[in-house]
C-alpha cells in the first residue's frame, strides 16, 4: 500500500476520481431538493430526469470501453471528460447565481445531465489507468481506489447543505471545486503529456 501511494502518477489518478466521484455524490445528494424544491419539478419528473442522467452515465460508459479504448490514449479521454465536467459545472453556478435569469428547469437539467453522462468516462478512466501501473499488487491497488474515492466522495456530500435551504449554489460549487481539483491532480502529478509517465491506452 505504500509502495502504492509512492508512485506519483498512480496518486494523482486515484485523486482525481476521489475528487470526480466527489462531484456525482454532490449531485446524488443535493439534486432531490434542488430539482424538486427549488425548480419545483414533481417527485415523477425529478425521477425521470434522474433515470436520463443514469442512461446519460451509462452511455457514455458503453463509448468509453467499446468505441474509445484501443484508438485514443486514455489520459486523453480523461481529460476531455474533466474538461466537460468543469465546463458543465460553471454553467451550473451561473445558473444558480442568475446569472441568466430565471433560465428555469430546463437548463439545469440539461447542464446536470452534461455532467453526469462525462462521468461515464472519467469514473472508469481514473480506475483503470492506476491498475494499468499496478498490475503488482492489482487488489491492493482496487481497495485503495475504491476507499479513497468513496471517502473524498463522504466528505463533500454534506457540503451541498451549508448556504441554507433556499439555492443551488452550494452544489455547483462543490462540484466545480471538485472538478477543478480533480483536473490539477490529473495535470500536476500524472503530467499526462509525457507518455513515458502516464499509461496507455492506445490509439492517438
Amino acid at each position: 500500500m505504500r509502495g502504492l501511494l509512492a508512485d506519483r502518477v498512480f496518486t494523482g489518478y486515484m485523486l482525481a476520481g476521489g475528487f470526480g466521484f466527489a462531484s456525482l455524490f454532490s449531485y446524488v445528494a443535493a439534486s432531490p431538493f434542488v430539482i424538486q424544491e427549488i425548480y419545483g419539478a414533481s417527485p415523477q419528473t425529478f425521477s425521470l430526469l434522474f433515470g436520463l442522467n443514469s442512461v446519460g452515465l451509462m452511455i457514455m460508459g458503453q463509448v468509453n470501453g467499446k468505441i474509445l479504448v484501443g484508438r485514443v490514449r486514455l489520459d486523453k479521454v480523461l481529460g476531455i471528460g474533466l474538461v466537460v465536467v468543469i465546463a458543465a459545472a460553471v454553467v451550473l453556478l451561473m445558473l444558480s447565481l442568475g446569472a441568466f435569469g430565471d433560465a428555469g428547469l430546463v437548463p439545469m437539467a440539461a447542464a446536470l445531465f452534461v455532467l453526469m453522462s462525462a462521468m461515464g468516462v472519467i469514473l472508469p478512466n481514473t480506475q483503470t489507468l492506476p491498475l494499468m501501473r499496478a498490475r503488482h499488487a492489482a487488489g491492493s491497488a482496487s481497495a485503495l481506489l475504491g476507499t479513497t474515492a468513496f471517502l473524498i466522495g463522504a466528505v463533500a456530500s454534506p457540503l451541498v447543505g451549508v448556504a441554507g435551504e433556499d439555492t443551488a449554489v452550494p452544489m455547483a460549487v462543490v462540484q466545480l471545486v471538485a472538478a477543478l481539483v480533480a483536473m490539477g491532480c490529473f495535470l500536476g502529478m500524472c503530467r499526462p503529456w509525457n507518455e513515458r509517465t502516464g499509461a496507455k491506452g492506445g490509439g492517438i
